[in-house]
């Protein structure tokens, strides 16, 4: 089974902002070129590199919705962690329980390790038919008030400094 993407408008959103982001900094170069009359190769290479990010990040959050997020095969669940990393995979038999903790799905795997995946990136049916198919292989799901769960450790080291 794959279940894709969801939410088409967000991404579109995220699509455009990268661009409105490339546009800018396409301002930015023709401000300089039009304040100084010129421009050094160096800055202008500098100055373009966020405009190609942008335009490929634009297009590639123009096309999430069309990507498969969770696969699951017989014995395999691979999670979607980007265009430039491998898939997250993830043997049913190594999943001991799971959570669902606000917008996050967590698998709780042998040796303390867990996976997770977000649920706002999928849809309703699309969560339900992976919490059936969790449950079809008889792995229980845990209630996110369990202290077995350490939520509050989740948040970003950068966070806990503001």
């Amino acid at each position: 089974m794959e279940f894709n993407y969801d939410n088409q408008e967000k991404w579109i959103k995220n699509g455009l902002a990268s661009f409105g982001g490339a546009i800018l900094f396409l301002l930015i170069i023709t401000f300089e070129i039009y304040m100084k009359g010129y421009i050094d190769k160096v800055m202008l290479i500098i100055e373009f590199v966020p405009v190609i990010a942008g335009v490929v990040q634009g297009f590639l959050f123009m096309t999430r919705s069309e990507k498969d997020y969770i696969r699951i095969e017989d014995e395999v669940m691979s999670i979607h962690r980007g265009t430039f990393l491998p898939r997250k995979k993830v043997f049913f038999d190594e999943i001991r329980r799971y959570v669902q903790y606000d917008t996050l799905f967590i698998l709780k795997l042998e040796d303390d390790r867990e996976a997770q995946f977000n649920m706002d990136w999928l849809s309703k049916e699309d969560v339900g038919e992976i919490r059936d198919c969790l449950s079809d292989k008889n792995i229980p799901a845990i209630h996110s008030r369990d202290t077995s769960i350490n939520i509050l450790f989740r948040m970003p080291v950068c966070f806990l400094f503001w």
